[in-house]
């Protein structure tokens, strides 16, 4: 038997490459039939499953048409009561890992989804295929190899990133990683960056994988543009150590410029997790001295797609998950009724255009046709440039209230009302939107407040920052182990959400579309709100300079 590490070397790079990339020269055609023999494969065995007889009924469907025809688009609350408790006898095959992710405020603090062996392997191919993109400058090219090191950058169980990308990435291809995955686990954030960064700069890392902002501090802290473990570096006296650093100094003197991780390391690989790993690509690259690759994956959905070589394109996995599309107008249609249950297109049926994303777990997986909550951007039915064949997306936002921030929160409506309780801010009303800041994440609040008192916008501020922190233990962790502070506040003139309202009402609008949503409004209702607040309309009271 060839194994995956014997062909890993200089002279046998094509079998590699066919195996984890090979999905890149498939026709649609050939995608699609991948899809469905996945997927009656799937049917046959979580029908004889409980969590698959509440779903399919007694009968399973023996055609995608059929199964599309007669099970209902899910949920998590659909599954709440067999994975919430992490129930085993329910699932059509034994899990090998349960993975964590973030709940809804007030309604469940976490979703469980298990993870059969076929889904942990699969997890740990789709990994691999972005290392061996990201390491390649051309197509075909397999440059990362068994035994490379990698830096322990990810979320530890029961997170997806830890509970299967690491170890699977470590079964499939023997990747190293510093510290120890065993090791890693025991280790608070803090501990593990220290302890990894100490080996890497004894050892040497090739590959990189994790959320953006975690690669970012890493660099300034070395740049020394923020504090951290580098006022400890200079106490270590290994050979290595003293042989990298001195070489990294003197490339970065020659440069005239701060010394970067490009300077103490030659990464073949980055790979970032997150929704937002192009808005820092730029940047990574001026640091690290590669272009990184996105992997767009989820816990429910293991990994959906990597991208391309070129950065505003990602080609989807046909072995991952059975993948739907509801097009845009009809989620809509379906937030504003609850009760209606959307069509959706298959990959071979979409355009360019915008889609929230189903999908049904191959492998003996527990979800069917599930509702991711994101919104997908099809930008082309295929890349002509580099012969890829089907349909090209990226990652556009969540369809819901839900507002990622970096990779670590996830604030939704509740949140924030919590924490303007928590803070005891009098407001009138406000919205919410997502902002980048020297490219990282930013929870933008425009409140109007109640009450004619002049307040300070710093201070309430700070105030509602720290009571996020409270009611949402992502959002504390994310300044804790990243030393940022993702809020900003702006006060809106008093009268401003009435006005607006009055403006809408009298333009015809319905009831039900009269005030701006408020997580993640449109950018005209935006707008609009801004600009009866800058004319100072219905004010009556002035903040002064406390308004921005």
């Amino acid at each position: 038997m060839v194994t995956t590490q014997k062909l890993a070397n200089p002279q046998e790079e094509s079998p590699v490459w066919h195996k984890y990339c090979g999905h890149l020269d498939l026709s649609l055609k050939e995608f699609m039939a991948i899809q469905e023999g996945l997927l009656l494969e799937e049917l046959d065995m979580i029908g004889r499953s409980e969590v698959g007889r509440k779903f399919l009924g007694k009968a399973r469907p023996r055609s995608v048409d059929e199964f599309r025809e007669r099970v209902p688009l899910t949920s998590y609350s659909d599954y709440l009561p067999l994975l919430g408790e992490r129930r085993e006898d329910v699932l059509p095959q034994k899990p090998r890992v349960w993975c964590r992710t973030s709940g809804r405020s007030g309604f469940y603090d976490a979703k469980w989804v298990p993870y059969s062996s076929g889904m942990f392997a699969a997890a740990g191919r789709a990994a691999l295929t972005g290392l061996i993109q990201g390491g390649a400058n051309r197509k075909g090219e397999v440059n990362i190899k068994q035994g490379d090191t990698m830096l322990y950058t990810l979320a530890p169980p029961p997170y997806p990133t830890g509970a299967y990308v690491g170890p699977s990435l470590q079964e499939e291809f023997g990747i190293r990683f510093i510290p120890s995955l065993e090791a890693a686990e025991r280790m608070s954030f803090q501990e593990r960056m220290a302890t990894g960064m100490r080996m890497a700069m004894r050892e040497g890392v090739q590959l990189f994988m994790g959320i953006p902002p975690v690669l970012l501090r890493i660099a300034e802290v070395i740049s020394g543009e923020a504090e951290g473990p580098k006022r400890r570096l200079s106490a270590m006296l290994h050979p290595g150590f003293a042989r990298r650093m001195l070489g990294g100094v003197i490339r970065s003197k020659l440069a005239g410029r701060p010394l970067y991780p490009r300077d103490l390391w030659q990464p073949k690989s980055i790979l970032l997790g997150g929704t937002e790993g192009q808005v820092y690509a730029a940047t990574i690259k001026k640091y690290w001295g590669r272009h990184p690759m996105d992997i767009y994956a989820s816990a429910e959905s293991g990994a959906i797609g990597v991208s391309n070589w070129e950065p505003d394109s990602m080609s989807f996995f046909p072995d991952q998950c059975f993948l739907e599309f509801i097009p845009e107008e009809e989620v809509d249609r379906s937030r504003e009724d609850q009760s209606y249950m959307p069509p959706t297109l298959l990959l071979d049926q979409v355009s360019p255009g915008i889609y929230e994303l189903v999908i049904t777990n191959f492998y003996g997986g527990a979800l069917l046709r599930y509702r991711m909550g994101d919104l997908l951007r099809i930008v082309s039915t295929h890349n002509e440039s580099l012969g890829i064949a089907h349909p090209q997306f990226v990652f556009h936002s969540r369809s819901d209230d839900i507002m990622d921030l970096g990779g670590f929160a996830k604030i939704n409506e509740r949140t924030v009302v919590l924490a303007l309780a928590d803070a005891q801010v009098p407001a009138q009303d406000w919205v919410a939107v997502r902002e980048f800041d020297e490219e990282k994440p930013r929870l933008h609040l425009y409140l109007e407040p109640k009450g004619t008192q002049k307040l300070n916008q710093a201070e309430i501020a700070e105030s509602i920052h720290a009571s996020l922190g409270k009611v949402d233990h992502d959002y504390k962790d994310m300044e804790d182990m990243l030393r940022i502070k993702t809020l900003k506040v702006t006060l809106v003139q008093a009268g401003s959400f009435m006005k607006y309202m009055m403006e809408m009402e009298a333009s015809g609008a319905d009831l039900g579309h009269l005030k701006p949503i408020r997580m993640k409004p449109r950018q005209e209702q935006l707008d609009k709100l801004l600009s009866i607040s800058a004319g100072h309309s219905l004010a009556d009271w002035e903040l002064g300079k406390t308004v921005t």
